[in-house]
């Protein structure tokens, strides 16, 4: 997932993408400790957001060229997906990673088959970022229930 690290002395927040996202590292200015947490929540939610979102649409496109028996439920689940992501782009990242987790099933409904050239961009970034806003949602859920 995204890691964000502080450099204090240059007022920078550094941020890493994971290497199959193929996006470079980033340095932002900051001007506090709260500034770096909102910047980094915010592109956390739009990475996970881009990822998803070119995810579902990838997947749409490969659909359609697959007409089996599950090409209607395949095409629900893209239509779910992406009224989903549109709905939750503007909300907080807690929001955005409870509804992926809400969503999870469609995700997995949408798996490329382990042959095609896809699965690996499927296990090596997709279901990370699914595994990531389950932890996320589960950590932020519990600290909120002892505040």
């Amino acid at each position: 997932m995204l890691i964000g690290s502080l450099d204090t002395q240059k007022r920078l927040l550094i941020l890493e993408y994971p290497k199959r996202a193929r996006l470079p590292k980033q340095k932002l200015p900051i001007t506090s400790q709260q500034h770096a947490i909102s910047l980094w929540k915010s592109k956390a939610r739009q990475y996970i957001y881009d990822t998803l979102h070119k995810y579902t649409l990838q997947r749409q496109h490969a659909c359609q060229y697959n007409l089996g028996t599950d090409y209607a439920k395949k095409m629900n689940a893209v239509d779910k997906l992406l009224f989903m992501l549109v709905h939750n782009y503007q909300g907080s990242l807690l929001g955005l990673c409870a509804k992926v987790v809400a969503d999870r099933g469609h995700i997995e409904q949408l798996a490329p088959r382990p042959r095609s050239r896809y699965w690996q961009h499927y296990q090596e970034v997709i279901l990370p970022i699914v595994e990531w806003c389950t932890k996320h949602v589960r950590e932020m859920s519990g600290t909120q229930q002892h505040n």
